[in-house]
């Protein structure tokens, strides 16, 4: 397994109470890059889509966008160890703002698996809100027909377990 590279260092400051961090990102991506190609000259297409327009469990998982880990950035990683385990024990996720490429983010400051996880959060301006008129049509549905869809559903309940999914696109490609 490769080492994480640190993208960021700095300190999280509560207070009196700083604690320097390095930032490392938690995810990867695997995505092939594919490139259309001019065949008169052999440059880059490209195409261009201009835009038009707490607890954890209270943060709606739209706005969740990319997954950092925390890391000690100093020897002593006492500070770091006792912000963590504060965050564990009492079950808490802590709403931050942090600088990083220059640009003032949101973020949730977590624990999973022991590691501290800085999760950037999407601005309120960056939601997009969801009108659709065809939404807003009177309905009518029967009690049986809900029974139906619940029975429906419950036949594939099963746990989540993420190493049984694959991304069959990319396989393909590769």
């Amino acid at each position: 397994m490769a080492q994480i590279r640190a993208i960021w260092s700095g300190p999280i400051t509560c207070g009196l109470v700083n604690v320097p961090v390095q930032l490392d990102s938690a995810t990867e991506d695997h995505d092939l890059k594919l490139q259309q190609v001019h065949d008169e000259d052999g440059g880059c297409i490209r195409y261009q889509r201009p835009c038009e327009v707490v607890d954890h469990e209270h943060i709606d998982p739209i706005r969740f966008d990319r997954s950092y880990y925390l890391e000690p950035a100093s020897k002593s990683a006492k500070a770091h160890t006792l912000l963590r385990r504060t965050l564990e024990e009492t079950n808490r996720t802590a709403i931050v703002q942090f600088v990083l490429r220059q640009k003032t983010r949101l973020g949730a400051l977590r624990v999973r698996d022991d590691v501290l996880v800085l999760q950037a959060l999407l601005w309120d301006e960056e939601m997009r809100q969801a009108v659709f008129p065809s939404l807003e049509e009177r309905v009518s549905i029967s009690a049986k027909e809900l029974e139906l869809v619940d029975e429906f559903i419950r036949s594939f309940e099963s746990d989540f377990e993420p190493e049984c999914f694959s991304d069959h696109y990319e396989d393909q490609l590769r």
